[in-house]
């Protein structure tokens, strides 16, 4: 569930012209992944570092492997 803080950084970047919207209204803000199609999916981060280097380790080597 978002926060206070995830809501107040959404509305800073929906209004600052150098950051593009990052999707406030989905239920899982601010983790989310865009697709190659354009959806906008879940993700798995958790937005602890610690947890979430391995995750996106794992990400850029399913990249890499295509």
């Amino acid at each position: 569930m978002a926060t206070a803080f995830d809501h107040a950084l959404a509305r800073f970047i929906s209004e600052c012209p150098y950051i593009a919207p990052h999707h406030p209204e989905v239920s899982y803000f601010p983790h989310h992944v865009h697709q190659a199609d354009g959806e906008v999916i879940s993700s798995a981060l958790t937005g602890n570092p610690e947890v979430d280097l391995g995750e996106v380790r794992r990400e850029i080597e399913r990249l890499l492997a295509r």
